[in-house]
C-alpha cells in the first residue's frame, strides 16, 4: 500500500511538471514580442549535461568558447566580395528652388553636382527714320523684333567642373557652350575654359545682353569687339582676386569671303578696385566707388588672301583699354579700340598701292539712377574712325560713323524685369556728305 502511494505521488508530481512545462511553451508563442525591445542580458547558465536528439533529428553543434571567434572560409570571403553593392549611379538631391532672375536650382547632397534652369527674353520696338539721301531705304521704318531669346543651362559636376549651355529660341542654335574646369587645390585661382564663347577682349561685350544700360552696344564695340568662337581660355587670379588675366586661343574671325587658316590669340589684363558689379548700372548705389582698368591684346593670323593664290597673307591686330566708375548710383564706362590689318601682298592681281589699313573707335557712356534702383538716365556718344589712307574706305567715302543717345530705364524688378528706351542719331560720312539716321527704341527684357 505504502509503495502504491509513493509511485501514485512520482506520477502525480511528473504530470503536474509536463502540464506546467506545455503551458509556458503555449503561452511564449502566443504572446506578441515587441521588435525594439532590447533583449535582458540573462546570466550565464549552468551547463547541463547533453541530451540524447530525438529519432530522425541532428544533434545540436556544442557552441564555441565566447573568447575564440568563428572561423571564416575561404568561401565565405569569396561570397561575400561578391556581394559588395555596385557603384552608386543615382545621388539623392535637394529639392529645388527659385531665384527670382536668376532661374530654379537643383544640387546633390554633397553639393558636387548641381543644375540651374533659367532664360531671357527680350521684346523690341524699333522706329528708324532714315536721311532722305539714302539710297535704296524708306525713309521711315518701324518693326517688331526679338533680338534675344535665350534657354540657360548651367551648373557643376565632378565638384570641379562648371558648365553653360546657351539655346537660341530665336535662331534654333546653341549660341555659346563651355566647359570650366577649376582645380581645387588652387583655390579658385586658375581656370580653364574650353568650348565656344565670347573672347575675353571688349568690356561692353563681355557685359551680359541683360545688364547693359541702353538697347544696344555702342557702334564701336559692335566694330571691334571679338564674337563668339571656339577655342580655349587660361585665367589667372592674383592679389586676393583684385588682378585678373586671360590668354586665350582660338580659331579665328574669317573673312566673308575666304576661310582662316590660322589661329587667334586673345590676351586680357584686368585690375579691380573694391570689384565694380557685373552689369552696367549702379544698381545697388554701391557706398564705395568701384573701379576697373582693363586691356586687350588679339591677333588673328592669315586672314585675308589678297593675292588671289590661295596664300592666307595677311594678320590682323587689335587692342583695347576700358575702364568703369560705380559710385552712389553713378555709372561711367570708357573705351578705346585700335585696329590694324597688315597687307604682306607682294605681287599678283589687286591693288599695288594695297597698304596697313588702321582704324579706331571709341565710346564714352555715363548713366545715374535718379530714383534708386528704379529709374536710370543715360547718355552716350561713340565713334568709329577708319584710316584715312584705306583703299576700300576711300571708294565709297565712307566708314566714319558717329552716335550719340539718350535713353532711360525703369526697372521693376532690378535687371529680372526692366523696361528700356533711348533715342539716338547716328551720322554716317559718305561720298557726297553725311547721313544722319534718327532712331528710337524701346526694350522689354524678362529674365527668369
Amino acid at each position: 500500500m505504502k509503495e502504491r502511494f509513493c509511485v501514485f505521488v512520482l506520477a502525480f508530481i511528473a504530470a503536474l511538471l509536463l502540464a506546467t512545462a506545455g503551458a509556458a511553451v503555449v503561452s511564449a508563442q502566443d504572446e506578441p514580442v515587441a521588435p525594439d525591445a532590447p533583449a535582458t542580458p540573462e546570466p550565464p547558465a549552468t551547463p547541463e549535461p547533453p541530451q540524447e536528439a530525438p529519432e530522425g533529428e541532428e544533434p545540436p553543434e556544442a557552441p564555441e568558447a565566447p573568447d575564440e571567434p568563428p572561423a571564416i572560409t575561404e568561401e565565405e570571403v569569396e561570397e561575400a566580395e561578391e556581394e559588395k553593392p555596385a557603384p552608386v549611379t543615382s545621388l539623392p538631391c535637394d529639392d529645388g528652388e527659385y531665384l527670382c532672375g536668376k532661374g530654379f536650382f537643383w544640387k546633390t547632397e554633397d553639393g558636387e553636382h548641381s543644375l540651374r534652369l533659367g532664360g531671357r527674353f527680350q521684346f523690341t520696338w524699333i522706329l528708324d527714320n532714315y536721311d532722305i539721301h539714302r539710297p535704296t531705304r524708306l525713309e521711315n521704318n518701324a518693326e517688331f523684333g526679338i533680338p534675344r531669346a535665350y534657354l540657360f543651362l548651367s551648373g557643376k559636376t565632378f565638384k570641379e567642373f562648371n558648365y553653360t549651355l546657351n539655346y537660341r529660341i530665336d535662331n534654333g542654335v546653341f549660341d555659346d557652350w563651355k566647359l570650366t574646369w577649376i582645380p581645387a587645390k588652387h583655390n579658385g585661382k586658375l581656370e580653364l575654359g574650353m568650348g565656344k564663347f565670347k573672347p575675353s577682349f571688349s568690356r561692353e561685350f563681355l557685359t551680359s545682353s541683360g545688364g547693359i544700360s541702353l538697347v544696344g552696344n555702342s557702334i564701336a564695340d559692335s566694330a571691334f569687339r571679338l564674337n563668339r568662337d571656339n577655342g580655349i581660355n587660361f585665367r589667372g587670379k592674383l592679389m586676393e582676386g583684385k588682378f585678373k588675366a586671360d590668354l586665350g586661343f582660338f580659331n579665328g574671325m574669317a573673312d566673308a569671303s575666304t576661310d582662316n587658316t590660322g589661329f587667334m590669340t586673345c590676351l586680357r589684363l584686368q585690375y579691380d578696385i573694391n570689384k565694380p558689379p557685373a552689369t552696367q548700372g549702379d544698381l545697388v548705389k554701391s557706398e564705395k566707388p568701384g573701379i576697373s582698368f582693363g586691356f586687350a591684346y588679339a591677333l588673328e593670323n592669315d586672314v585675308y588672301d589678297f593675292d588671289g593664290n590661295n596664300i592666307y597673307d595677311d594678320n590682323t591686330s587689335r587692342w583695347t583699354f576700358d575702364w568703369t566708375l560705380y559710385y552712389q548710383g553713378l555709372n561711367v564706362i570708357g573705351s578705346y579700340f585700335a585696329k590694324t590689318e597688315q597687307n604682306q601682298k607682294t605681287s599678283g592681281p589687286g591693288d599695288p598701292l594695297e597698304k596697313n589699313r588702321n582704324s579706331q573707335g571709341y565710346s564714352l557712356q555715363g548713366s545715374y539712377f535718379v530714383i534708386p534702383s528704379k529709374f536710370e538716365f543715360v547718355v552716350r556718344m561713340s565713334y568709329v574712325e577708319p584710316d584715312t589712307d584705306d583703299t576700300r574706305a576711300r571708294k565709297g567715302g565712307s566708314g566714319w560713323k558717329h552716335e550719340a543717345r539718350v535713353g532711360f530705364g525703369y526697372f521693376i524688378n532690378g535687371h529680372s524685369l526692366k523696361l528700356q528706351g533711348d533715342i539716338g542719331v547716328i551720322r554716317e560720312r559718305e561720298a557726297h556728305g553725311s547721313l544722319d539716321d534718327g532712331e528710337i527704341r524701346l526694350q522689354l527684357t524678362v529674365n527668369f
